[in-house]
């Protein structure tokens, strides 16, 4: 049972972070290159290339695809630094301390997600049974 619980909670994480991806070419390509289409068409981009490398059973051929993404990371990461520190960043006192209420939920989640796959990818298969052992 505590397999399928695991499958289940992976397969939705990955469920939202397609649709997080989706969702953000939308909003970029869409008004870039005069397109009105919709986060499924996406969706459906990007769902063959990432089964195929979700198929990929020989670690020796996913580096490659490692190091281009941690390319596309790193200037991620420099484009993303440079728009924050391009104009002098406003006093502190004069934001407030977090965006609404409504918003608390999206917090939330984004935190029980980051616990979770912190959880699920530095524990080994031994530590869970041993886990599993005590609740017993």
């Amino acid at each position: 049972t505590i397999n399928i619980f695991l499958c289940t909670a992976q397969i939705g994480g990955f469920a939202v972070y397609l649709l997080f991806i989706a969702d953000n070419l939308k909003e970029t390509l869409n008004p870039w290159l005069g397109l009105s289409w919709d986060y499924r068409i996406y969706l459906s981009m990007i769902m063959a290339p990432t089964l195929v490398l979700g198929s990929v059973r020989n670690l020796r051929f996913l580096s490659p695809v490692s190091v281009v993404a941690n390319l596309f990371e790193f200037y991620t990461l420099a484009v993303v630094f440079y728009y924050i520190f391009r104009d002098p960043l406003p006093n502190f006192t004069s934001r407030p301390l977090f965006a609404s209420w409504d918003q608390l939920p999206i917090f939330l989640g984004t935190g029980m997600q980051t616990v979770q796959d912190i959880f699920l990818k530095y524990l080994d298969t031994d530590t869970f049974k041993i886990l599993f052992e005590k609740s017993i």
